[in-house]
C-alpha cells in the first residue's frame, strides 16, 4: 500500500477517534451536572453494570423507586447532552 494511502487511513481512524472522545467529553460534562441521586443511579445501573435489584438494595430503596429514577436520569441525560432544555424540575 503505497504511503499516501496509509496516511489517509490513519486519519480516518484518528477523525473517528477524536468524535469519540468529544462525544464522551461531552457525556461526562452532562454527568455532572446530574444531581448527585441520578448519577448515581446512572453509574450504578449502566456504568458498574448492577441489576435493578441489585441497585435497590445498594440504595436502600425500593425497586421500582430506582426504575423511575433511573429513567428520570436517562431523559435528563439526553437532554443534557444533545443540548435541550434541560428539565430543571425534574431532581431525584
Amino acid at each position: 500500500m503505497p504511503l499516501d494511502e496509509c496516511s489517509q487511513l490513519q486519519s480516518a481512524g484518528g477523525l473517528e477517534q477524536n468524535e469519540a472522545s468529544l462525544e464522551l467529553d461531552k457525556v461526562v460534562r452532562a454527568m455532572d451536572k446530574l444531581v448527585p441521586e441520578q448519577r448515581a443511579m446512572l453509574v450504578l445501573v449502566c456504568a458498574e453494570g448492577l441489576s435493578y435489584k441489585e441497585t435497590a438494595k445498594v440504595l436502600g430503596l425500593p425497586v421500582g423507586t430506582v426504575m423511575s429514577r433511573l429513567s428520570r436520569a436517562r431523559a435528563q441525560l439526553h437532554a443534557l447532552v444533545s443540548g435541550k432544555e434541560v428539565l430543571s424540575a425534574v431532581r431525584g
